[in-house]
């Protein structure tokens, strides 16, 4: 909690919510298919939060993103990372990719651009430099 409180402030408000799974699917159903809801648990970290507002919607949509944007994160697919090096390496690609190259619809200029840390979008030939 402290590195919340650190960024946030002691005033923050701050909840979990756990999701139970119960009577796991076995064989090739446990591997392809969706896991069994049982329900959920809300629990306060700090602070008082609005308990209607605890959710998974962002981790759910930032799961998804990086399934889809970046192969080594899905379990079933050839760009899984076996060596701890190559995954570091591919997710460090696509948050600079992501933050320094791509220019996203609603803003006209790359996240970067947008918090000021850069001044131009980087081609991936600026990016690669970085890594020798």
């Amino acid at each position: 909690m402290e590195a919340v409180w650190n960024a946030f402030g002691k005033d923050t408000k701050y909840a979990t919510l756990g999701i139970i799974y119960i009577n796991p699917p076995t064989g090739a159903q446990a591997r392809y298919g969706p896991d069994v809801f049982c329900g959920a648990k809300k629990k306060n970290s700090t602070g008082n939060p609005a308990r209607n507002k605890v959710s998974t919607k962002f981790c759910r949509k930032s799961i998804s993103h990086y399934a889809n944007e970046l192969g080594r994160f899905t379990w079933l697919s050839n760009g899984f990372s076996k060596k701890v090096e190559n995954f570091e390496h591919a997710v460090a690609f696509h948050y600079m990719h992501f933050n320094f190259s791509r220019i996203h619809k609603i803003f006209g200029v790359t996240t970067a651009m947008g918090a000021g840390v850069a001044n131009h979008d980087w081609e991936l030939e600026e990016i690669m430099k970085l890594l020798d």
